[in-house]
């Protein structure tokens, strides 16, 4: 009777473990909350690239993304899902994200990438990478590509570009150029600036300002330079693959990395206000066609410093 009492309760003990861990494997209980929303609308391969170096450096924390419909908003379900999560940190990829975020989550610290105009999306919950690589980098590599180049001229919106031109500024003081700065209100003085500003300079600077920066405005820049030979420094590939000279464009992994790791610091207890917005590394992007096309021999030494050639 005891060896009954004692030994049969141990084998079904022995099953009842060997169940439980069945039925764990099979329905593993519901997932972990999302910690991480990642915002982000049109399937760009750049916004992949972010993506992708961003959910590499967050490593396993739980992480949902939540795609922008048409008009800039996000489905019901989605916006219940970041409204319940309960400490939930954003990565905006793109402006149209981060305004959604500022405007309807404030409360949600933000992390943002790919915008424009930074600084419209500040605050003390709000950190995150600019778009452009600073200038300094970029006027360095410009002198690689053409060290005789002098007169750097640039044709911004004030209203948003201020900032930018400044870092300009300095840069050109330390490398003993010249800046020479147009200004623009409206998309409609671009081409007769364009026209005035391509005879006084060695080479345009064109920089992410939404005024300035349109597809009639490129295709006048561009022919511009071809006809004037001279030469366009650009932020993005894009501008290169279109038929631009140079870029010194922001590396999208990079950017994707670096989100990662703010994301990181914020999830650990650290405050957005402290951490500082960042500005994303570069690679140098050449067109050696248009190269050709103004006249330009580029040193094979110099080749080997550039990131993309087309």
């Amino acid at each position: 009777m005891v060896k009954s009492l004692l030994g049969t309760p141990s084998i079904n003990i022995g099953w009842f473990v060997l169940g439980f861990l069945v039925f764990l494997i099979v329905f593993p209980g519901p997932a972990r909350a999302a910690e991480v929303f990642i915002i982000t609308g049109k399937n760009l391969s750049a916004f992949d690239e972010v993506i992708q170096g961003f959910t590499e450096t967050i490593g396993k924390v739980p992480s949902q993304t939540l795609n922008l419909k048409e008009d800039g908003t996000l489905e019901e379900t989605q916006t219940q899902a970041l409204r319940q999560s309960k400490s939930p940190v954003a990565l905006a990829v793109r402006s149209q994200a981060a305004t959604l975020m500022k405007n309807n989550f404030s409360g949600v610290p933000m992390i943002f990438c790919m915008v424009f105009d930074s600084r419209s999306y500040q605050g003390e919950n709000v950190t995150g990478i600019g778009l452009s690589v600073p200038a300094l980098a970029q006027f360095q590599a410009l002198k690689s590509i053409l060290p005789s180049a002098r007169r750097i001229g640039v044709v911004f919106d004030p209203g948003q570009s201020s900032s930018l031109v400044e870092d300009g500024r300095q840069a050109v003081s330390a490398l003993n150029l010249v800046l020479v700065e147009k200004t623009v209100a409206s998309s409609f003085e671009i081409s007769n600036v364009i026209k005035e500003l391509i005879w006084n300079i060695d080479v345009l600077w064109v920089i992410p300002d939404r005024t300035v920066v349109f597809k009639e405005s490129f295709r006048y820049m561009l022919e511009a330079s071809i006809n004037r030979k001279v030469p366009i420094l650009a932020f993005s590939e894009a501008f290169v693959k279109g038929g631009v000279l140079l870029a010194v464009a922001p590396d999208y992994p990079g950017i994707g990395h670096q989100a990662g790791a703010l994301a990181k610091k914020i999830l650990s207890g650290i405050s957005p206000a402290s951490l500082p917005s960042l500005s994303p590394q570069g690679q140098i992007v050449l067109n050696l066609n248009t190269a050709k096309a103004l006249s330009i021999s580029i040193p094979p030494e110099v080749l080997k410093g550039v990131g993309k050639i087309y």
